[in-house]
């Protein structure tokens, strides 16, 4: 009878769990911080006319001789989204040593992003060129670019552009929207307080999860990294097979004065370090989303 009773009514002796403190949590936050710390470069605008094969945002690609800009399914051009000349970033490890690297986009009311098909290189697309020819002219590339159509309507997150992208080096940690970022939140929390019964972020306190979101934001315009996201990582969706997209390889958050997607939001690229590895950009996750 008293073991019907305690089940039905709850048992006197069952211990609670007790709340994480708060200085618990500023271990938690220092342990992550160290453990996922990696390098990174910091993307930093500055005014100007940047060159054919320079580093930019915005503006006239390199296009080789043999070349021609990407199209969407729609066929229509793609616009420059990022130029990387990637002799600025020989100090970064794993990033391609030489070369050009571009970021297109479409120019319709998504930028070309397609939830339901996100590593699909229609409505985007990545070009790499290992060698550049010094013979192509801004002439020669203007050319190829087809007149803008005045009864469509051009949409782009670039508010102000052309402009020349300088790097710099910064270490940087993962993010509270990262889909990792809970199960190593939670075993963190296992580890050092295990009566506090901590199984997801909402068993902390309000409090605690603002912390959290501040202290982890994985803001600003970065290559490698940890990302930000207004809404929830595409990686985490169980059907979706998309968690091998390990590396950061482009992220441009709006700045509120040269880029802006939609209202404040965050474009990034995700690629496989494995494809990476080998200059492979066939297949890359697209992914933008505002608040």
């Amino acid at each position: 009878m008293k073991n019907l009773f305690g089940n039905i009514f709850g048992s006197k002796t069952e211990k609670q769990p007790e709340p994480l403190s708060d200085e618990t949590l500023e271990k938690i936050i220092s342990e992550i911080k160290a453990e996922t710390s990696v390098p990174c470069m910091r993307l930093v605008l500055k005014d100007g006319t940047p060159s054919l094969t320079a580093s930019k945002l915005g503006g006239l690609p390199y296009i080789p001789h043999d070349g021609a800009l990407p199209l969407d399914a729609q066929n229509n051009q793609l616009k420059l989204l990022a130029q990387i000349n990637c002799a600025n970033l020989s100090g970064l490890q794993g990033f391609p040593e030489r070369g050009l690297l571009q970021f297109f986009i479409a120019t319709n009311r998504l930028f070309g992003l397609s939830t339901a098909s996100p590593t699909e290189q229609t409505g985007f697309a990545l070009r790499y060129y290992e060698t550049i020819d010094e013979t192509v002219t801004e002439d020669e590339v203007k050319a190829k670019t087809a007149e803008p159509d005045d009864s469509v309507k051009i949409r782009t997150p670039l508010v102000n552009e052309p402009l020349s992208i300088e790097f710099e080096a910064d270490t940087d940690y993962i993010s509270a929207g990262d889909f990792r970022f809970e199960k190593l939140l939670i075993k963190k929390a296992e580890a050092l307080c295990p009566n506090c019964g901590v199984k997801s972020l909402f068993d902390l306190t309000e409090e605690q999860q603002q912390k959290l979101a501040a202290e982890f934001q994985g803001k600003g315009s970065k290559i490698f990294g940890f990302p930000h996201f207004a809404q929830d990582d595409p990686r985490g969706i169980a059907d979706k097979g998309l968690e091998g997209f390990d590396t950061l390889l482009l992220q441009h958050d709006s700045d509120g004065e040269n880029i802006d997607w939609g209202d404040g939001g965050t474009g990034c690229f995700f690629i496989e370090k494995t494809a990476l590895s080998v200059c492979s950009f066939s297949k890359v996750l697209y992914n933008w989303d505002c608040y």
